[in-house]
């Protein structure tokens, strides 16, 4: 199934290489990181990467399947 994402902006699309991507930090416990794919550094800023398959949850992606079968 695909499906897409809308997002309300889009400040700046970035080209970033394999070197500047650094492993996503771990914030503590009871925190959720595991749509977090890393961290890129771009001239003087840090962008946290989404990994989009894990942005949605299961539930909501068979939510999905569910209303595209109708």
């Amino acid at each position: 199934t695909s499906i897409g994402v809308i997002v309300d902006s889009v400040s700046e699309v970035s080209d970033i290489g394999g070197g500047e991507i650094e492993t996503a930090p771990k914030f503590g416990q009871g925190i959720d990181t595991s749509f977090i794919m890393g961290l890129g550094k771009v001239k003087d800023k840090i962008i946290i990467l989404l990994d989009i398959d894990a942005v949605l949850s299961s539930e909501e992606l068979e939510m999905v399947e569910e209303l595209a079968k109708d």
